[in-house]
Formats: C-alpha cells, structure tokens, sequence
C-alpha cells in the first residue's frame, strides 16, 4: 500500500466500508481520500483491466473488480462511491440504494435535469443519501471565496475562465465526456453553484454557446461559454477550452466584483529558492472612495493545504458525507444547490441547441 499520507485520526468512530467504482483522476482522488480516514474501510475497487496493477499495488486489503454490478452485490458496503463517466450515474446509483448503501456521486448527476431529479428523488424516498461531488463546497480557499463574494453587495459579476490544455490520455478521456456530454454540462455545474450562491438570486435566464477547436465531428464542441443572468442584475459567466489546441500553461480567471469591490484568487509563482510549488491566494480589493485614491489588497487566504493533509478539499468532502450518513443530516440545501446547478447547464445545453437565451421561471429553480 502506498497511502498520500498519514491517516487521519478520527477518534473512536464507526468504521464505514467503502466501494469505489471507477478509478480514473476523480476515483484514484477519492480512494486516497477514504484510505486516508481512519473513519472508512476501503473494502473494495472497481476498475478496468488496465489498472488493477495500480489499484492492488496501493489497495491490497481491497477486493478487485472489473464488473461494477458485481462489486456492488458483493462487496457488502455502507458507502458506494461512483466515479465513473456521466452516463452510467444513474444505473448504478440505484443499484447501490437498492442494495442498502449511501452513495457519494461525482458530479454531473445524470445526463439530463429530469433524471438527475428523479434520481435524488429516489434516493430520499428509499431512505438513502447522495452527496453529489462538488468538491469545490469543501475547499476552504474556494469556500473563503463564496463567502467574501456574498460581501461585495448587489449585483455582482461572478466569472471564471478555466482552459484545460490536454494531450495523450488526458485528450482521450475529454473526448470520452465529449462524446455524451457538452463541456459546459460536465465542467461548468459546480462553478455555477458557487455563482448562485454569491448572488443570492433566483437565475433568470442562460445563454449556451459551444464550438468544435479540436477532434471529429461526433465530439461536441471542446470550447464551451455559459452565461447566467439573476433577478437581481447579477451576472455570472463560465468561459473553458479542452484539448491539444489550448496554451502550454491552463488560464484561470476567477473573479467576483461587486460595489464593495472585487475578490479573486489568483497564482503566486514560487521562488527558485523555495521548494513549493506555484500556490493560490484569495485576495479582496476593496471599491476606491474616489478614482484618484490607491487601495490597499487584503490577502484573506494564502495557500492551499497539501494534498492528502486534514484539511485536504477530498478529505474534508468525505467527512461531510459520513457525517451525513451517521448524524442522519438533512440534505436539502445540497439538494437544492444540485438542482439548482443542473437546471442552469441544462438550459445552457438547449441555449447552444437553439442559438437564443433560455428564459427560467421561478418555477423551475424548486427543488
């Protein structure tokens, strides 16, 4: 075995077994995550043929799976963690509830809104919890984030630009999501939750665009825009490239302003001398009294944590997902925030199918 790090000790707790199903970038995250809580038992890996290698080389007390309904029949878990591409969500999930087990779900739910609600929705009905993988509600720069952009008044402009240059495998597993999925839908829902909670304010309409830079014609387009207007004036954007045809370095903007001005987190280069890598700050600009003034920039958060160490985003997630099926907890802010999310990419999808901004109705955001 060869854990990230130490384990983290959680006290004398019930041990929770966990099945991973599906052991790409996300599940290797998840399965380091689990075997690194002292609170789960990693009782079981479901991968291809290719990485079971890997996965026994890390996880040798983990049984080793090719067939995922197996896996779940078998592996007698409390949790099941799917992380497997958008179009098998839904069968597996049902066959983890109906085989009694929590489910931890990456994100994006299911291929459409209307599964994606059904989904939840029979979750709760069969007395079980999914916690839907938006890591980013567990980062605490990402959360510091979310809550000094809810300071900057009304409205706010929220954007974030994030490319992804990818090459080899990495080019290969895009055109895979590509292949079922636009990039908006797959990427864009959980920045869009961090949008809707800024503002604060019902969406109101969304506009989708997409355009093929890269790849066959059976892809979908590999540059994605989504556009989200708020009843309150708010406006949110989310602007990304996939693929080989994107600069070396990946771009990122991510930004909110408001009239008490702007919070951004931002990358700060590393020394030659200094053995960290480049890390991220969160850094508030508060408005100018006039346009002659200077303003001072508030440094509110310096650098993310190590991977793997306690306060680690996947760590700190699946924490919240124990406490939830332990404590019992209501889920039905995450719930709605889901929904939420996944009306505004799906309107984005028929916006880029139509040309023509998608007008919401307050109907529609309910959970």
């Amino acid at each position: 075995m060869k854990p990230l790090t130490e384990r983290v000790n959680t006290m004398d707790r019930k041990i929770l077994n966990v099945l991973v199903v599906g052991f790409g970038r996300m599940g290797k995250r998840h399965a380091a995550a689990y075997e690194g809580l002292e609170i789960f038992n990693l009782v079981g890996i479901c991968a291809r043929e290719y990485q079971r290698s890997d996965a026994e080389a890390d996880y040798p007390r983990a049984a080793f799976y090719l067939d995922a309904h197996t896996a779940i029949r078998e592996a007698s878990a409390d949790i099941v963690c799917i992380a497997t591409h958008i179009d098998s969500h839904e069968s597996l999930s049902r066959a983890a509830i109906d085989n009694g087990a929590d489910v931890f779900l990456e994100k994006p739910v299911a291929p459409t809104l209307a599964e994606s609600a059904a989904l939840l929705s029979y979750a709760r009905e069969k007395g079980r919890k999914i916690l839907v993988g938006y890591v980013r509600k567990h980062d605490p720069l990402w959360k510091a984030f979310v809550d000094k952009g809810k300071e900057l008044g009304s409205p706010v402009v929220v954007r974030f630009l994030i490319d992804q240059p990818s090459t080899g495998d990495g080019w290969r597993v895009h055109q895979s999501i590509l292949k079922n999925s636009s990039l908006t839908f797959d990427c864009a829902v959980h920045y869009v939750d961090m949008m809707a909670n800024i503002c604060g304010a019902k969406p109101v309409g969304v506009t989708g665009r997409a355009v093929r830079l890269h790849g066959d014609a059976s892809l979908n387009g590999n540059y994605g825009f989504l556009g989200v207007e708020f009843a309150d004036g708010s406006v949110g954007s989310f602007d990304s490239a996939w693929g080989p045809m994107v600069g070396a370095k990946p771009s990122a903007v991510i930004t909110a302003t408001g009239p008490a001005g702007s919070v951004s987190i931002i990358s700060v280069p590393g020394s030659k001398d200094d053995e960290k890598a480049d890390r991220q700050q969160l850094v508030y600009e508060p408005a100018m009294a006039d346009e002659c003034n200077t303003r001072d920039i508030e440094v509110i958060y310096d650098e993310q944590p190590e991977r793997g160490s306690e306060n680690d985003a996947f760590i700190l997630q699946q924490q919240c997902l124990y406490d939830c099926v332990t404590n019992d907890s209501p889920m039905d802010q995450h719930i709605a925030d889901v929904l939420t999310s996944m009306l505004i990419v799906a309107a984005a999808d028929e916006s880029i199918a139509s040309g023509k901004m998608v007008e919401l109705q307050p109907a529609d955001v309910k959970p």
